[in-house]
């Protein structure tokens, strides 16, 4: 299993907290959400052509967590009530001992968003703090009238 940990999430909290406390907690689940979804652009972006319904069953999910430390997980959906059976990523990823060779998509998706990890987390933060603004404006207009 692999994961990433978003280390510079702190600081965007610590600094919602005091420029915009009541918008803190939805400001910060939106960007990691939107970080999540990067990966799994990323990902789906590194898949081989023929692989069935890997793609489509790629999901982000959210995990239970404190609401101050959402947690998102991008993960391959599989079972018997999925659509899309997404089970058979670790065969591609790691090759099979019969002749599958190992693809490593999911581990160079991984070492490029590390990479540009703060990237990612401004980009996202700026983005859904702009789209914050501008639905607190129409609020603070509709409510003005």
């Amino acid at each position: 299993m692999m994961s990433i940990e978003l280390k510079g999430i702190d600081d965007v909290k610590k600094l919602l907290e005091d420029v915009a406390p009541k918008r803190a907690t939805n400001l910060i689940t939106a960007t990691v959400r939107g970080v999540a979804n990067e990966i799994k652009k990323e990902i789906s972006g590194n898949l081989p052509k023929k692989t069935g319904g890997l793609k489509r069953s790629l999901k982000v999910k959210k995990a239970r967590s404190d609401k101050f430390k959402p947690i998102f997980r991008v993960v391959f959906t599989g079972g018997k009530s999925e659509k899309n059976q997404g089970s058979h990523w670790i065969f591609l990823e790691h090759g099979t001992s019969r002749g599958q060779r190992a693809l490593h998509f999911v581990r160079k998706s991984r070492l490029k968003i590390e990479s540009n990890l703060d990237f990612y987390i401004t980009n996202q933060f700026v983005k859904k703090m702009n789209s914050a603004m501008k639905r607190e404006t129409k609020r603070q207009a509709a409510m003005n009238k």
